[in-house]
């Protein structure tokens, strides 16, 4: 889209100056306006810039009313539905509050815009009708000349709208293939080591039932959390066949465990 509207502003000052250099020069004098306008007209329509960022509290009210609606017997068995719904009204009366301020916003930076776009044209359709007037300008190279820039500005002014986004997205990429791009520390792809087939019934280690899980001596802290040990010094051994529930508090580990059988994490210590 940027090198869409980039090669339209190209192009139309090309026309525009093909047709009558005159009023091509003194509509290219309007362009920073045009160009302003054109954004602020993209940013209000599409909502970039935080005229229209995403509201919070209307959310907020919608999670609140459907919990509501899909726990109505707690609700009623803890007598909240008073509270429930002054919080909701709550939330619903600063959503309106907000959405009326960027109304208004919204509302006078649009007519600004429109006022620079309509002043534009009349300058240049009066400019035009002087050239006509006096030097013989034809009609058409007339509407040549000043929608030429005119239409170069929006797409100038549009392509401005975009470059926030643009940013954005680059960040956001840059996270995606840093993510990629990361080596894990337990290589799925490595050929070394048994392969456990599950269509293969005649495969010995497939159909071996008699295997237990062992946990050697395993220390464990979480990558974000490194200061806070999870496990300290785990032996743990479950046979074949046995079943085995681990009880405790939370935050003892009991799901980290689980964690390191799937090998969602490697112990930093242990076995």
């Amino acid at each position: 889209i940027f090198a869409q509207l980039a090669a339209t502003a190209i192009a139309g000052v090309i026309i525009s100056f093909s047709a009558s250099p005159k009023l091509a020069a003194v509509m290219l004098a309007t362009l920073p306006l045009l160009a302003a306008a054109g954004a602020v007209d993209m940013m209000v329509n599409v909502g970039g810039d935080g005229i229209g960022k995403k509201d919070d509290s209307s959310g907020q009210a919608n999670q609140i009313a459907s919990e509501a609606v899909q726990n109505l017997r707690t609700l009623r068995a803890l007598t909240a539905e008073v509270r429930t719904r002054d919080l909701f009204e709550m939330l619903i009366m600063k959503s309106v509050s907000k959405h009326s301020k960027r109304a208004f916003v919204s509302g006078f930076f649009y007519g600004m815009s429109s006022i620079m776009m309509f002043g534009a044209l009349a300058l240049g359709f009066w400019y035009g009708a002087v050239l006509i007037d006096e030097e013989g300008l034809a009609f058409d190279k007339m509407l040549q000349a000043v929608m030429g820039v005119f239409l170069s500005a929006l797409g100038i002014g549009q392509a401005l709208a975009f470059t926030r986004d643009i940013k954005e997205a680059r960040t956001a990429a840059h996270d995606i293939f840093e993510l990629l791009d990361r080596r894990s520390a337990c290589d799925p792809l490595c050929p070394d080591g048994r392969k456990a087939s599950i269509f293969n019934v005649d495969d010995d280690y497939a159909n071996n039932t008699n295997v237990k899980i062992v946990f050697d001596g395993v220390d464990f802290a979480y990558p974000h959390r490194p200061e806070v040990q999870i496990l300290k010094g785990l032996n743990l051994e479950i046979p074949a066949g046995q079943t085995v529930a681990l009880v405790g508090p939370s935050g003892g580990g009991k799901s980290t465990v689980f964690a390191l059988l799937q090998r969602f994490y490697d112990p930093d210590a242990g076995r």
